[in-house]
């Protein structure tokens, strides 16, 4: 069989595949990213809990799941896997969570929104793709509307195995060329910094948390030292597996 598509061929069974195998999804699991949530999304999430509030390729909704639990109720899930998706909607109860591909969902909703995020999102996409989908969402922000993007750190050798973990990683991010896309498109850059440590789930996680800081703050003065301070373009040296960019429409 020819596949003419190998993203949808790969989506249908993306869950079951890529994430079944690493954790079993229930209730605790859930609770559990609680504590990592309000640590990774501290002084980021609007003010106004009546905020407007989309998460593209939400998966199973675990940031819906935080955000429904501190107060958001204008909240939106959209995501291309049936499986994922039905997760969701097994846990989140009233949330709004759809089975579609976000594209098509942007360019024919008539809302906009105050808050978008990328968790881990665009990636998947290749460079062409990438500018049209931000010049996207862009347009269906509100003004002074914020877009939060989460991508494997191409800028460090610790993100090398995130970038590279999935067959349907398309593009490599550094924090310099993340910078440069969106004030391309218009966006403000309010903040861009790695995603640090996770909340540790069990013991393993607690050891792995003593030597994390460590091994950034070494990793941070070998990437100065073979990198200096790259010329005209100013070298962000970020040294996390992951980093985020938060944009905002002005």
């Amino acid at each position: 069989m020819k596949i003419d598509n190998y993203r949808q061929y790969i989506y249908k069974s993306y869950n079951t595949i890529s994430r079944s195998q690493l954790m079993r999804i229930n209730e605790n699991a859930y609770i559990q990213r609680i504590k990592f949530y309000k640590k990774r999304f501290k002084g980021i999430l609007p003010i106004d809990k009546k905020s407007k509030i989309l998460d593209i390729g939400c998966g199973e909704g675990f940031f819906l799941y935080y955000i429904k639990s501190i107060g958001y109720n204008n909240i939106i899930g959209v995501d291309i896997s049936s499986e994922q998706v039905a997760i969701a909607k097994k846990y989140l109860g009233d949330v709004n969570v759809l089975e579609i591909d976000f594209i098509d969902y942007l360019a024919n909703t008539e809302d906009s929104f105050d808050f978008i995020i990328l968790d881990n999102v665009l990636e998947h996409f290749r460079k062409e793709e990438v500018v049209n989908i931000l010049k996207l969402i862009f347009n269906k922000l509100n003004k002074e509307g914020r877009l939060v993007i989460f991508v494997p750190n191409g800028g460090s050798p610790w993100g090398m195995p995130l970038t590279y973990i999935d067959f349907t990683h398309e593009t490599v991010f550094t924090p310099q060329s993340m910078i440069q896309i969106l004030n391309t498109i218009g966006y403000k850059i309010i903040l861009i910094r790695g995603e640090g440590m996770p909340y540790p789930l069990d013991y393993l996680g607690l050891i792995r948390s003593i030597f994390y800081y460590p091994i950034m703050l070494i990793t941070v003065i070998l990437l100065k030292i073979m990198t200096g301070g790259g010329g005209r373009t100013k070298i962000i040296h970020i040294p996390d597996p992951l980093f985020m960019v938060v944009g905002e429409k002005i």
